[in-house]
């Protein structure tokens, strides 16, 4: 009986403990399956001026895009309040859906890449 009653408190620590250990790590990708994006960094090598907004190539940390796209509605934290990216800052955010860079007007629109959109972010500068 003494056993019985052992192996099944211990069996119900497991299980606590898993849940409070599994929870916050689905929260957090719940959360970021509720804001639509995922996550990015790295620092700005190159932009190129779009139609539309700004084409920035990064050099990636860890596994995000080298290529994102800024566009006028992107929302910037830290020290660039609505600046697009510069060439030299490091940033760190969250990715939308994807954009096209568009160059040019009426018959000679160029596309020059495409990126997964900026939806909010922060700089170094």
């Amino acid at each position: 009986m003494f056993k019985r009653i052992v192996l099944t408190g211990t069996l119900l620590l497991l299980f606590f403990a898993s849940v409070l250990y599994v929870a916050p790590v689905s929260f957090s990708g719940n959360l970021l399956a509720a804001v639509g994006g995922s996550p990015y960094g790295g620092r700005v090598v190159s932009i190129t001026r779009c139609n539309f907004g700004i084409l920035v190539r990064l050099k990636p940390a860890g596994s995000s895009p080298d290529t994102v796209m800024w566009t006028p509605g992107t929302k910037g934290y830290l020290y660039n309040l609505s600046a697009p990216p510069k060439p030299g800052e490091w940033e760190l955010g969250m990715l939308g859906g994807v954009s096209t860079c568009v160059v040019g007007s009426g018959k000679s629109l160029t596309t020059i890449g495409s990126g997964k959109t900026i939806l909010f972010y922060g700089s170094s500068k």
